[in-house]
């Protein structure tokens, strides 16, 4: 019986060492903050600026994201796609009645802040369009 919690308890702790399940996001308290944001439009490919906020709310990070002094606001989806040793947050939201898929690509970096990017992609009847969005840990 000792050797059997002895082995359990080894695993998880190289487990737990090794980086464990990169598909488990960390928790939501780990992106909650203000963020600079930087794009490239998917239609026209023109670069804009605004800010990003990530908060939780009712047990859910939701972002609100401003550019041109429009609001939107979403729900934040984790994925378990994405590279290895960096996870993926999906959102999708409709601004000016059209609807954007954004898949953002994390990880921490040297400060052990969030750093977040990821490519947009804008749909409509006949095709979509790819963007791309930085966004800098501010807060």
């Amino acid at each position: 019986m000792k050797h059997i919690l002895f082995l359990t308890l080894f695993i998880s702790l190289v487990f737990t060492a090794s980086g464990g399940d990169r598909r488990v996001p960390p928790p939501h308290s780990f992106f909650v903050g203000k963020y600079i944001l930087f794009g490239i439009h998917p239609k026209n490919q023109k670069p804009y600026k605004g800010m990003y906020t990530l908060k939780v709310k009712d047990g859910k990070l939701l972002m609100i994201r401003e550019v041109d002094g429009k609001k939107t606001e979403a729900i934040c989806e984790f994925e378990p796609k994405g590279m290895e040793n960096l996870g993926a947050m999906e959102i999708t939201y409709t601004l000016d009645d059209t609807t954007y898929q954004i898949i953002y690509h994390y990880y921490s970096s040297s400060t052990n802040c969030p750093d977040l990017v990821g490519h947009s992609i804008m749909q409509n009847e006949l095709k979509s369009f790819t963007g791309y969005e930085c966004l800098i840990f501010r807060e």
